[in-house]
Order: C-alpha cells, then sequence, then structure tokens
C-alpha cells in the first residue's frame, strides 16, 4: 500500500526496521514476479489480470492517449513521449488466485526477456490518396429538442430553487443534481497495457495500439471494441480506419473523448465573449484572478472554467429573471403562482433537512407547471430580442451555459441519446468560434454512433446501458466521467504523481513492472482501506452541499450580480440600449462586429449545413480533405484601432504593451523615469478613451459623491455680491419631481409649474 501511494523506498525500509513491514527488496521481487508471471501466461498478448471472457464480465472498452514526461536529461534528448493505453470493465469478476512463481533475481533483467510478439511498433504504410469518410445523411445530425427538454427542466429547477431563497440552502449544481438522482450505474475497474515507446502522434503508433487492441478482444471473445481519444489522436486513427486495412475493418470504432470536447466547448465560449465583458466580469469582480482567467476561457483549465460558466450563468439568469417579474408585473402576472413560490420553499427546507424524498416529491410538483413557466420566458425573451441586440447576445450566453450543463449532465447520468444531441447542438459555436477541427469531425462521429445501432447492435446497447463513460466510485450518485477523463485521472495522473514512474521512465524493466503491477497494489490499497474501515469515515456528502463552499458560491454569484447591474444589465428592457454594446465598459460595438456576435449561431449553423452537403454526402462534389477556409468571427477585440497593416499581418495598438515598451525603452536610454512617468505614455488618454477612441463609460454618482464629500451642500442659495455663477441639473429637477406633475408633452404645456420649471432647466 505505502508502495502504491508513496513509492518511497525510504519510507518502507523505515517501517520495515521498526517491524511493520516487508523490506524494499522483497517488495521489488514481489513485484518482479507478479509481473513475469502475468506477461508468461498471456502467450503473446497482453491480458490484464481480471479480464477473462465477455461472456462473463461483459464487453470492455478502452481509451488511448499520449503520455508525455519531460526529463531532466543532461542533451535534452531521450524524453519520454509514448502512448498510454487503458481498457475498461464494468462489473465484478470472480477470479482465482492462482500460486505465482517467486524469481530469484532481483534484477529487472528478468522482465526484459519476457517481452509481448506484438510490443515492437507496426508500420502503417499510408496509401498514396487519403480515404473518404463514410456518406453521412443530413438528417440524422440534427438536434432533436425533445430529448433535451427533460434535462433543461431539471436545470431549471435548479436555478428557480435558488433564487427563491431567505438563507442559499440549495447547494451546486453537482451537488443538487447529486442528490437527487437515482441512476444506477454499474462500478468501472480500469486496466492498464504496456507502453508503445515510440511519438503518439505518428500513424504506426496508433496503428499498433489499435492492433493491440484488437488482438485483446478477440482473445476475450469481443468481436468489436470502442476505443476513445482526444482529437488529434481521432483524426489519425480514422484516417487509418478509413483505408479500411484488413486487421482492423469491422474490429474497432473510435470516438471522440467526452472531456476534449467539454474544454474545446468552453474555450468557443471564451472566443465569443471573453472581451464582451465576460473576462472583465470574473476578473473585476474579484472572483478570479486574470491569469486563471484567461486560461480558463481558452479552455485549458476544465474544472475551474465549468464553475466559472455555472457562477456567471447564474448570476446573469438572477438578473434575467428581475427582468422577467418587472415584464410580467405591468401585466398583472407573475413567473410562479404562490403554491409554486410555496413549493420551491419546502424543497429548500427539504435539502436543509436532508429528506431526500420530500426533496423529490416537492420538486416533481413544481415540474408538473414548468411548460406554464417556459411559455412566459419564451414571451420576454422573443420581446427582448427584437429590442435590443445586447439582449439577444446574452440571451445567447445563457443558452451556451444550459448547453455545457446538458453536454456534462449526459455523462454524469450515462445518457447516450442525450450525449449524441448535445454534440449536434456544439457544432454551429465550433463553427463561429474557428475550432474547424471538431466542427469537421463531430458529424462524422455523431454518424457513426448512430450507425452502430445497425452494424454492431451490441455496441450500440452497451453504450445506451452507460459504457460510454466511467464510474469509479459508488459513494454517490452523478458521479460517471468521459472515458477519455478517466484515463487523464488513472494512469496520466498516477503515473506522474507519489508512486509513479517519474525517476525510471527510461528503464525498460521497471517501467514495464509498474504498468503490468498497477492493478495488483490497488487491490492491495483497497484490501488496506477496509481493514482500516477508512470508508466509513470518509465523507458520505457531495463537496460542494458543505456549508463552506454554498456560501462562497452564493458570495460571488452576488458580486457578479452586483458587478453587472453597476454597469449594465443586458437583460432589463427599460435601460438596456438598442445597440450592441459591452456591458462591463459600454464600448460600443462596430457595424461588423455586431452583425457577426448577433447571428455566430444562424451563421455556424449554415455553415455546418454547407459542410455537409458538399463534402460529406454520397454525391460530394468536394472532398472531405479539401482546405476549408477558416471562420473569422469580429469580437471587441478587432476594434482596437490599427497603426500598421500590410497584406500579411496587422499591427495593432494595445496601450498595455505600449506603456510596458515605452517603460523598458525608458531604462535602456538611462532617461528619468520621473520625467517619463509625466505622460500617459498611450496613443488617446486612457482614463478617457479606449484603444479604438470610443468613450470610456462611467458611473456618474461616483463623481457626484466625491464632491459631495469636500463641499457644504446647501439647500437654498445665499446672496452674495461677488461675481458667481449658479450650474443647475435641470433633468435631475424633473426626475425629482413626482410623475404625475406631466404624464406627456401636451400636459407639460398646460401646466404653469411644469412650463416655468422646463424652461428654467431649458436656460
Amino acid at each position: 500500500m505505502i508502495h502504491h501511494e508513496f513509492g518511497s523506498k525510504a519510507l518502507i525500509n523505515k517501517l520495515h526496521m521498526m517491524g511493520h513491514c516487508v523490506s524494499y527488496d522483497e517488495v521489488r521481487q514481489f513485484l518482479t514476479s507478479v509481473a513475469a508471471d502475468q506477461l508468461q501466461r498471456s502467450k503473446g498478448v497482453y491480458i490484464p489480470n481480471g479480464l477473462t471472457r465477455t461472456t462473463e464480465h461483459g464487453i470492455i472498452d478502452a481509451a488511448i492517449d499520449n503520455f508525455d514526461q519531460n526529463e531532466e536529461t543532461l542533451d535534452g534528448k531521450n524524453t519520454t513521449h509514448s502512448m498510454a493505453i487503458v481498457v475498461y470493465r464494468r462489473g465484478d469478476v470472480a477470479t482465482a488466485h492462482n500460486p505465482i512463481p517467486r524469481i530469484p533475481e532481483r534484477s529487472l533483467h528478468a522482465l526484459d526477456s519476457c517481452d509481448l510478439d506484438n510490443e515492437e511498433v507496426q508500420r502503417y504504410i499510408k496509401p498514396g490518396r487519403r480515404s473518404e469518410p463514410p456518406a453521412v445523411l443530413p438528417q440524422i445530425l440534427k438536434s432533436d429538442r425533445t430529448k433535451a427538454q427533460a434535462a433543461e427542466g431539471q436545470d431549471l429547477l435548479w436555478k428557480v430553487s435558488r433564487i427563491m431563497k431567505e438563507e442559499q440552502r440549495i447547494p451546486g449544481w453537482s451537488a443538487f443534481n447529486a442528490y437527487l438522482s437515482t441512476s444506477d450505474i454499474p462500478l468501472t475497474t480500469v486496466q492498464y497495457m504496456p507502453f508503445i515507446r515510440a511519438s503518439p502522434s505518428d500513424l504506426s503508433t496508433i496503428y499498433t495500439a489499435l492492433l493491440q487492441l484488437t488482438q485483446l478482444a478477440q482473445e476475450l471473445g469481443q468481436r468489436h471494441i470502442l476505443v476513445t481519444a482526444d482529437l488529434a489522436i481521432y483524426s489519425k486513427a480514422q484516417q487509418i480506419m478509413w483505408s479500411k486495412p484488413e486487421a482492423l475493418d469491422g474490429k474497432i470504432t473510435m470516438r471522440i473523448g467526452g472531456m476534449h470536447v467539454t474544454m474545446a466547448f468552453l474555450a468557443s465560449i471564451g472566443k465569443v465573449y471573453a472581451d464582451g465583458g465576460l473576462f472583465d466580469m470574473i476578473t473585476e469582480s474579484g472572483v478570479y484572478a486574470d491569469a486563471t482567467a484567461q486560461q480558463m476561457l481558452q479552455g485549458k483549465q476544465l474544472t475551474r472554467g465549468v464553475r466559472s460558466i455555472k457562477v456567471v450563468s447564474e448570476a446573469l439568469f438572477r438578473l434575467f429573471w428581475m427582468a422577467l417579474d418587472s415584464w410580467l408585473n405591468k401585466k398583472g402576472q407573475s413567473p410562479l403562482s404562490a403554491e409554486q413560490e410555496h413549493l420551491l420553499r419546502d424543497v429548500q427546507h427539504a435539502f436543509h433537512g436532508n429528506n431526500q424524498v420530500s426533496a423529490r416529491q416537492f420538486l416533481s410538483e413544481v415540474e408538473t407547471d414548468l411548460p406554464d413557466l417556459r411559455r412566459k420566458i419564451q414571451q420576454f425573451s422573443e420581446s427582448g430580442v427584437q429590442q435590443s441586440a445586447t439582449f439577444k447576445y446574452w440571451l445567447n450566453f445563457l443558452k451556451g451555459a444550459d448547453l455545457l450543463l446538458r453536454m456534462l449532465r449526459s455523462e454524469r447520468e450515462a445518457n447516450f441519446d442525450l450525449h449524441l444531441n448535445c454534440m449536434s447542438e456544439a457544432i454551429p459555436w465550433f463553427r463561429a468560434a474557428g475550432r474547424m477541427n471538431y466542427a469537421k469531425y463531430m458529424p462524422v462521429y455523431i454518424a457513426e454512433m448512430k450507425a452502430l445501432e445497425k452494424s454492431q447492435p451490441d455496441s450500440y446497447k452497451f453504450m445506451r446501458e452507460g459504457g460510454f463513460v466511467v464510474r469509479r466510485s459508488d459513494e454517490r450518485n452523478f458521479n460517471c466521467v468521459a472515458t477519455d477523463q478517466a484515463l487523464e485521472q488513472t494512469i496520466n495522473r498516477e503515473g506522474k504523481g507519489q508512486g509513479g514512474i517519474i525517476g525510471f521512465t527510461l528503464r525498460k524493466g521497471a517501467l514495464k513492472r509498474w504498468l503490468i503491477t498497477r492493478h495488483v497494489t490497488s487491490e492491495y490499497c483497497d484490501a488496506m482501506t477496509e481493514l482500516c474501515d477508512a470508508a466509513a469515515h470518509a465523507p458520505k456528502s457531495h463537496k460542494e452541499h458543505g456549508a463552506a463552499r454554498m456560501d462562497r458560491d452564493e458570495r460571488e454569484t452576488i458580486k457578479i450580480m452586483e458587478f453587472v447591474q453597476d454597469r449594465q444589465n443586458p437583460f432589463d428592457l427599460e435601460k438596456v440600449p438598442d445597440e450592441l454594446i459591452n456591458i462591463t465598459s459600454g464600448q460600443v460595438a462596430s457595424q461588423k462586429v455586431a452583425k457577426d456576435l448577433s447571428s455566430f449561431l444562424e451563421d455556424g449553423e449554415k455553415l455546418n449545413a454547407n459542410f455537409i452537403d458538399e463534402r460529406l454526402k454520397s454525391d460530394r462534389p468536394k472532398s472531405f480533405w479539401d482546405p476549408e477556409k477558416r471562420q473569422k468571427l469580429a469580437t471587441f477585440t478587432d476594434m482596437i484601432a490599427c497603426i500598421a497593416t500590410s497584406k500579411s499581418k496587422k499591427l495593432q495598438m494595445d496601450s498595455d504593451v505600449l506603456f510596458r515598451r515605452l517603460l523598458a525603452v525608458s531604462k535602456q536610454r538611462d532617461v528619468s523615469l520621473e520625467n517619463v512617468m509625466r505622460h500617459e505614455l498611450a496613443a488617446v488618454p486612457p482614463s478617457l478613451f479606449y484603444d479604438d477612441g470610443a468613450m470610456r463609460k462611467t458611473t456618474k454618482a461616483d463623481l457626484a459623491k466625491k464632491l459631495e464629500s469636500v463641499v457644504e451642500v446647501m439647500q437654498e442659495l445665499s446672496d452674495t455680491t461677488e461675481k458667481s455663477a449658479y450650474f443647475i441639473d435641470g433633468m435631475a429637477m424633473l426626475q425629482s419631481l413626482h410623475d404625475s406633475a406631466f404624464q406627456t408633452f401636451r400636459s407639460t404645456v398646460l401646466d404653469p409649474a411644469a412650463v416655468s420649471l422646463s424652461s428654467g432647466s431649458t436656460a
């Protein structure tokens, strides 16, 4: 157990000297004996311990990914770049524990003589011309709104439940669904295959990995196997599969990893909304640091990125709800009935009292009236879209955030139909954000998955029963993850952490021993955990269900709400401008930017339809491999003024960069910093204008408060003989009066008091 968790020779030997365990040499010799026994019994095709026949434990699937480790070598060469392979098995299998012959040698050379017959890379010879993918019928790629409505309803209930609060007792999205979920997916066992020590991006390496998995499936009596990979490997694997090599044809179907799709979708949201106010929203409100926010909106930090979208979307939905309530009140209506509000408060109390049965019952009663609430939301949304481009822009953000939650839900609940539906809905976003490879391969992926219903019915049934995700713990529900994410959490993370392979990645025998015996040491860890009864003391509730986490989520949601309200609520129909603006800065979008950002989803759908007609139909006029022009979406960043242009590139003026460079130049040329700092070091005054020359939007009340703090406020103007001037804010005087005094221009003319005030303010 200590070897598995920490990989520390010194710790094991110290405990051995105190009489608590065997020596490190004995542990090493035992694991070497286990590895040699495994390889000897494999007879050329390595079969991890616990895999017998598919008739006993069901269908297996696999995932492949690159494993990179940049060791500190003297010349920078011979670093580790390998292909990692894991195999997933569902359910439990009773395996006999056969005696393991003890290897007398302490050296790892014993493993070097136990090579597998297929351990060497098999060369793949590319055909002269790349093969085309199978024809795709456009109708099977259309998203089905009925499949998304149930998930949308559950997410809407969560958001509305968190609004109806005196004290926040509803946890975050993940904990809320984990608390209510009743789905029961079998646990998955993760088995490691030996690394393929070659470049994972090479076609021959990918071909070798697919051959190994095909041979493994055949040894287990399985005719077809599903293999998951990230897009970089998936695209090259499909290039191999479409050439129909005899050893693989009809035996493997490739899948795109759901985790990598989610990261690409986060990057797409960041591309469209980061400079439209999203980045300022999460940084200037103090919720996230600048560098972290940049990483998240580029799709590089999955967990933080998903949480940031959840927090922002919830804050904006509450502002949307406030505007909806105001809009309905003018019509004598309200979003929810008194009975529904009472039920939602009962839901709060049920969560606070840890009563799952009552919480499910109350939510199901509220859910029966959801169609009426959806109708009101739809009417308000249509009214806002017709009135304001800013309203439409941020309404699309809420739709994108809802799609992100549905993508995650499809994996957490192992809902394969919802998964494919979300993939279809994500394609326009990939097109709009210029994620061309995802937009290109996603229709092929969806079509191949749906085609399995006829070509490989067992594999299709396997995925519909939850085989496209991995569940590694039964502590709670709603905890399945994508197969590529499970690979990252197991072999990639364990290999680079404590007890991993750092330090011996270049030693063939030690690396092979670690891979082949990892599941053995995992069993010892589980046995030790059970012996210590550690599971009984482990926290059973979701981490988002803790009081501290709920308080933090609520505080940060309110921070973003207040930040947006101090500037411009995009859903307030009484104040939101008709044109598209950056709601955090007030910057008005140019005509080109406004056109692109207002119709990016519609444009993405059209581009996707054209791509399918031209490159994926049976009578396609263009090849799938022909170069495709990247979609160049104009965003607020493109409004930065250019100081020089050429055919090859455009030089834009960034005040921050200009400021840093001028400071560096002043230091190099030994110029007095005091003289340098007397100037603004920018092309335009940054306190008043943006880089494109547009004036900054500020809060005038802030200036008024500062002026009031240094002057004496007088209710009446005093007489004075000195020359003086009085400035009167006529509009402020008018607004201070009761609005019943003048409702129209006619009433102001007929009312003498209003006339005098009006003429005075004009003067």
